[in-house]
């Protein structure tokens, strides 16, 4: 299991570096759930305009995923922390 969360996070990763949403809602859920620096935001619409509003700041910067931390995985869920680093 760890190999395919390794996974999932690589092709995470790449699709946040994107810049397009479209390329990131596949990896979501509709009722995930996403804490940034602004807020919480539940939900697939939440998200997306959480990620919008990012990619209108920061268009250019790329980032990478480090210290992975899974904090449940199982059959219903999988949930993990992690630090986005600037590139």
């Amino acid at each position: 299991m760890t190999l395919e969360l390794d996974s999932f996070m690589k092709q995470y990763e790449i699709a946040m570096n994107s810049h397009i949403f479209s390329n990131v809602q596949p990896l979501l859920c509709n009722d995930c759930v996403f804490y940034f620096s602004d807020g919480t935001f539940t939900g697939i619409h939440e998200a997306q305009n959480a990620f919008e509003k990012t990619r209108n700041t920061i268009q250019e910067e790329l980032y990478s995923i480090h210290n992975v931390q899974w904090i449940t995985v199982n059959d219903n869920a999988c949930v993990c922390i992690y630090q986005f680093e600037r590139k």
